[in-house]
Order: C-alpha cells, then structure tokens, then sequence
C-alpha cells in the first residue's frame, strides 16, 4: 500500500519531507518522518531515554556481538548508569521503543559511544542513520566535537554502516580480558 501512495503521488515525497521532517516538539524530543531507501515511510520519535525504556533497551542490547567479557549482555543496572549521562537517546515507532543509543563524556571535548542497537525487525530502514545523526547532533550541542566507538569486527554491515556515516576506521587492537578474583 505504501509503494502504491508513493507510485500515485511523486511529488508528495518532497511535501511530506518538507512538511514533517525535523519538527521538534519538546527538547530532546525529535519526530521525524522520512522515507526511506526502500521507498517506506517511515514515522519515528527520537527521544531522551526514560526509566521505563530500560527493560526494553536491556532486551535489544542482548546479542552475542554486545557482551561483556563475562560473556553476558548488559544488564539493567549498567545501562541505568547511563539515564543521566545527557547522551542516552531511544527511537520509537508507535510507541514502541525499536533502538536505543547511548554514551558518555569524555576529556577534551570527546565522546564514547558505549552501546548502538536498532531492533533487528526494523534495520536497514535508515533508523540507524537518523539515530546516529541525533546523536551527534546532541553531542554538537553539548560542545564535543568528536565520538569515539567500537564495533564488532565480525559485523560487516556495521563496519560498512559506521564508514559511511563519516566514521574514520581506526587501529586494529586485540582485545585481552582477565577476571579478578
């Protein structure tokens, strides 16, 4: 049905951009429509994490590519660290959290972006983009003026996402991990 809307109306692809793309309603509360590569459109809210966005956040970050050197995914009260970081973003659609991105501060005017994740029903929609984008753009507001982030060598979507996103590869490094006792 979406593709017969967009076959019947070619113009309304600019209108519909230009009418409710980037409309702001509240700060930190970001509404964007967009159509993407695939000729979708696409209604999503990019917003400030709440409290009751974390089980769900919890949820989407557990994937073998996101563990921990434990071998476990983050839990709640990690990811809770992170509510008031200034940097803790979640994307819904419907309002239904679908994405959550979050990082932190760091010296010299940097950022570590600790966690990305889009919900595997919705990637390669563009949400990841927009995500990122937001992310950037309030780290921007914040004074920083670079992000740092690691992503899973093993993924080459999300190498190949972070490249075209602007992102610069940089050194290889082994991982080394040791549990304490």
């Amino acid at each position: 049905m979406q593709e017969n809307f967009l076959k019947s109306a070619p113009g309304r692809t600019q209108q519909l951009n230009q009418y409710a793309n980037n409309t702001f309603y509240r700060r930190f509360h970001f509404k964007q429509t967009f159509i993407n590569a695939h000729n979708q459109i696409i209604i999503m809210n990019i917003r400030t994490v709440e409290l009751k966005d974390l089980n769900k956040c919890v949820e989407l970050l557990d994937l073998p590519e996101l563990t921990f050197p434990s071998g476990k995914a983050p839990h709640l009260k990690y990811v809770k660290a992170y509510v008031d970081s200034g940097l803790f973003f979640v994307a819904e659609e419907n309002s239904e959290v679908i994405g959550c991105i979050f990082g932190e501060k760091l010296k010299d005017h940097g950022s570590m972006l600790w966690y990305f994740v889009v919900d595997i029903k919705f990637r390669s929609k563009g949400i990841g983009q927009k995500m990122l984008s937001y992310y950037e753009a309030e780290c921007k507001k914040q004074n920083i003026s670079w992000v740092v982030l690691y992503a899973p060598t093993i993924s080459k979507k999300s190498l190949e996402f972070y490249e075209k996103m602007g992102y610069d590869k940089g050194k290889s490094f082994t991982e080394f991990t040791k549990k304490l006792k």
